[in-house]
């Protein structure tokens, strides 16, 4: 009744969408079917997926997997900082398309994973690169990409056998293990055997590599026991600390929250024989320094993995250039990972641990608390003048705290004059308020998570006054189409009641490439729009380009800089589009599907169209793939062939959408690809399967070297009317262990004959996979396949070895 009711509605909405069309309508139908059309089409831009490994060790040279989403051959690369060196081993490989397993049901209603391509590159990172967070973006005549990330590191890096059966072996600790999870419901396993007795801490990262991974991460001794594990509801990363003991085996178990799995699935597992600092109280240090700290973790003062507290003299930078640093806390049972404490240039103190309130003498001041009782409250009084103005900030989620912290700001009179819960995109608050009327005001904090009570529930709250300044805000990429201009929307984010002119420079622009001559953003105004023009002539690539704000504040000169990748781009001249355009075809199970198109071409273009699977596509896609198809020139009516698993749905329609993409010379002759997306979806509504092969396991015990006989039985519609071609899929790992020649059959019943090597790696279960392939008018292909589990077992003689 639900889907009935879907389609009634579609179709009264269609239905009004005709009439209101009208005579526009009616003329560009004609325009299409005719199969050309004179409007601007728009182009499909590029995008950035991932870096595999995603973790590389400074001073190394390492190759790596680029994913990415719509890349054409002439793709460009950019890497954000000019010391790694970056070399292509090649152009971008063909569409990915995720193998099983799939989702079915309800979750098969969701938005389908994007598909990438791949490009093979070497990097090349100086030795004495710091470690951090490296961006990157790709651009073609398409358009510009957004930022992706890589992490380097100063650690061992390893990266995961994507291609073993089994827990991948960890002789040593720490380490960086670099894996992703590239299909749904995988785990991945490692085995690592304690060194010594002790705390071992783990860590995932996801957020910094701009993974969608929400880790699961359960840590397993050698007698299945569970003896560890934590969850990432939040797409943040985890971390989780054990007690080990020496000689013991233990195996990491990580997963996705949902069980999700992608190519772009990437992570970073660090394990170390070592405590854990969560938090630290103070939070802060005066620059240039030493005073005590109490550091808050798990084994850091007697390596049980309970939270507990040490002391330890830490010394803070008198560097004027830096507000925070990293610190590793050294112990008895090992180094912690290194946590970040800020830098200050004013008070820092500490709430008693007696204490809910505190009064702040002078200002600007901070002070690090810790709730430590269930639902506490703490409040701060401190005294201001009427017109003064404030900048709070409290501080939890920042410092490692499970805090999600709320702040209140009461006048004299108690009277809340302002309030706060998050800010920046964070749970930490913060806020800007001006006295109204001398007094004492009191800053209120509180948990919003139920994690008061706790040894680690820390905040600290900053109270200072807001420097003048401003920061500029820009977008990442902008594209411009040659012979045209883009606005660039730049805005200001004024602070310390700043509200003076700020001058605009910008570096890198291109030839062919202008901007206004005089750029400012006036005063008391915090946006300003910027016409990039692109001359006719100008050829089509990308070029970073660096726009520098500059203000006089209070006799200090302020600077702000914004990188950008500008796209020149080039309009596609052709476009295509499903000639039953989101209404849907009844398609069979199993068989390729030769969706009729129509090529629409530009204002006359004739050349050469390749259309191809586009990155993004509707649903959930459970296997439906499609091969590239070369649109000879002038040829504006086609078929693609989608081909639709057996295993597809029939409750639901299944979907495909395609690019058109031509080669065109920019206006300095280089030819670069430029490509558009479907107008519309190839929509198809699956019924029964023309073709069905079933392969039974063989009978009786199979050892490594024997040769099998597979007895396979096939269904045929009589749609079907050529031979039915049977083949052995194995398994990358075992692609040289398990093979048979494939054969042609007519008959409803034959013998696939399997051929194993005499190889103990095969012991076990292995499961092999018969194809059945019938083609249809000699050119799509209707398959079918059976999954078999073979049991390999050791001869009689080796068992009693």
């Amino acid at each position: 009744m639900t889907r009935k009711l879907a389609y009634t509605r579609q179709a009264r909405a269609n239905h009004a969408a005709s009439r209101r069309c009208g005579a526009w309508c009616i003329g560009l139908l004609v325009g299409i079917l005719v199969g050309f059309v004179t409007s601007r089409v728009s182009a499909q831009p590029p995008e950035v997926g991932y870096v595999f490994p995603p973790g590389v060790s400074a001073g190394s040279t390492v190759e790596v997997d680029l994913g990415g989403y719509d890349w054409t051959p002439d793709t460009e690369f950019y890497v954000h900082d000019p010391r790694i060196k970056v070399e292509l081993l090649g152009k971008p490989g063909p569409m990915l398309v995720p193998k099983p397993p799939y989702w079915f049901g309800p979750r098969a209603r969701g938005p389908a994973f994007l598909i990438p391509r791949e490009v093979r590159a070497r990097l090349t990172i100086p030795s004495d690169m710091s470690a951090g967070v490296v961006t990157w973006q790709v651009a073609n005549a398409n358009g510009a990409s957004s930022l992706g990330r890589f992490v380097v590191s100063r650690q061992r890096e390893r990266v995961e056998v994507e291609s073993r059966t089994g827990a991948q072996a960890i002789p040593k600790l720490p380490v960086v293990i670099n894996g992703r999870l590239r299909r749904i419901e995988e785990v991945d396993r490692y085995v690592v055997t304690a060194q010594r007795t002790g705390p071992i801490t783990c860590v995932v990262q996801t957020k910094e590599l701009g993974s969608s991974v929400k880790a699961v991460l359960r840590v397993h001794d050698a007698t299945g026991k569970l003896v560890a594990d934590a969850a990432d509801t939040r797409g943040r990363g985890l971390a989780v600390t054990f007690h080990a003991k020496l000689g013991v085996s233990y195996t990491f178990n990580l997963h996705d929250l949902d069980f999700r799995g992608n190519r772009a699935h990437t992570y970073r597992l660090a394990l170390s024989a070592g405590p854990r600092v969560v938090t630290a109280v103070p939070a802060a240090g005066q620059r240039g320094q030493t005073q005590d700290v109490t550091f808050i973790g798990y084994g850091v003062a007697t390596g049980q993995a309970k939270l507990e507290t040490i002391t330890k003299r830490v010394a803070f930078p008198n560097d004027t250039d830096i507000d925070d640093f990293e610190y590793a806390l050294k112990t008895d049972h090992g180094e912690s990972p290194p946590i970040r404490l800020s830098i200050s240039d004013h008070a820092e103190s500490v709430v008693a641990s007696n204490a809910s309130a505190a009064h702040l003498a002078t200002l600007p001041q901070a002070v690090t608390g810790v709730l430590h009782t269930r639902d506490a409250t703490h409040t701060h009084t401190f005294d201001v003048k009427k017109g003064d103005t404030w900048s709070i900030q409290l501080s939890a989620d920042s410092i490692g705290s499970p805090l999600d912290v709320s702040l209140a700001i009461l006048d004299p009179s108690g009277k809340q004059v302002v309030a706060n819960d998050d800010a920046n995109g964070s749970t930490d608050s913060a806020l800007t308020f001006t006295a109204k009327a001398d007094g004492r005001y009191t800053a209120v904090v509180s948990d919003l998570a139920g994690q008061a009570g706790r040894a680690d529930a820390t905040y600290r709250l900053a109270i200072e006054r807001p420097s003048p300044g401003f920061t500029l805000l820009l977008p990442t990429q902008l594209n411009a189409p040659i012979a045209g201009k883009a606005d660039l929307s730049i805005k200001v984010a004024r602070v310390g009641g700043y509200q003076g002119a700020i001058e605009l420079n910008v570096v890198g622009l291109p030839k062919g490439v202008t901007v206004p001559n005089s750029l400012v953003v006036p005063a008391k105004k915090s946006a300003l729009k910027v016409p990039i023009k692109v001359d006719a002539s100008s050829a089509s690539s990308a070029a970073s380009i660096v726009f520098t704000a500059r203000a006089d504040v209070d006799g200090k000169m302020i600077e702000s800089t914004h990188r950008i990748l500008l796209a020149r781009t080039m309009s596609p001249p052709a476009t295509v589009t499903p000639v039953d355009k989101d209404g849907g075809r009844t398609v069979h199970r199993g068989t390729t599907y030769p969706a009729p198109v129509i090529v629409n071409r530009v204002e006359g273009f004739t050349g050469e169209v390749v259309l191809q699977m586009a990155a993004k596509q509707g649903r959930h896609r459970q296997g439906i793939d499609g091969n590239d198809v070369v649109v000879p020139p002038g040829v504006t009516r086609t078929v693609y062939p989608v081909y639709c698993p057996e295993w597809l749905e029939t409750d639901r329609t299944s979907r495909m959408v395609v690019n058109a993409v031509t080669r065109v010379p920019d206006p300095t002759g280089k030819v670069r690809y430029v490509s558009s997306k479907m107008v519309g979806r190839i929509t198809m509504s699956l019924e029964g399967a023309l073709l069905k092969v079933n392969a039974a396991a063989p009978s009786g015990a199979v050892q490594p070297g024997d040769a099998i006989d597979l007895p396979v039985t096939i269904a045929k519609s009589p749609k079907l009317s050529e031979a039915v071609r049977l083949e052995l899929i194995t398994p990358e790992a075992l692609s040289n262990l398990i093979s048979a020649e494939p054969i042609s059959v007519n008959a409803a019943q034959t013998v696939l004959k399997v051929t194993t090597a005499a190889d103990r790696a095969l012991i076990g279960e292995r499961q092999v996979t018969v194809r059945a392939v019938a083609m249809r008018d000699g050119k799509y292909a209707t398959v079918s396949q059976s999954a078999v589990t073979i049991v390999f077992e050791s001869a009689t003689n080796e068992a009693s070895e």
